[in-house]
């Protein structure tokens, strides 16, 4: 299964350039699904967020809609599911929700932060 890269979701979640949109969609159909490691799905929300300003619930519907499509499998699924459960209904940044569930998937917690509102989630231990 390939892997893809950032700025490929990107086109697929935005499509503002409709030549590369069109070129990721064959992609697509020719050799998906594709794999989305846990980093590259963390740079397109930070893309997401920072230059197209997606709210956070925009931003977590659109992730999860990538993790649910059969188009699609992403690295440790369960824990970015639940990340992104997390996430959009909280105030934890994405990193640091991510961050807890791979720790509690792995049987790694509590997870040690300075972040407060990470260290307020089931799991997080302020320091």
């Amino acid at each position: 299964m390939p892997a893809v890269d950032t700025n490929v979701l990107v086109r697929l979640i935005v499509g503002d350039d409709p030549g590369q949109r069109a070129r990721a969609e064959a992609a697509l159909a020719e050799d998906g699904p594709f794999w989305i490691p846990v980093v590259t799905l963390l740079e397109t929300a930070w893309v997401l967020e920072s230059y197209y300003r997606m709210s956070r619930v925009q931003l977590a519907g659109a992730l999860r809609d990538l993790a649910e499509s059969r188009d699609f499998t992403v690295q440790t699924a369960e824990a970015v599911q639940r990340a992104l459960q997390l996430y959009a209904s909280g105030k934890a940044d994405l990193p640091e929700c991510l961050a807890l569930e791979q720790a509690r998937s792995e049987g790694h917690l509590p997870l040690l932060t300075f972040d407060r509102k990470a260290g307020r989630l089931p799991g997080g231990k302020p320091l």
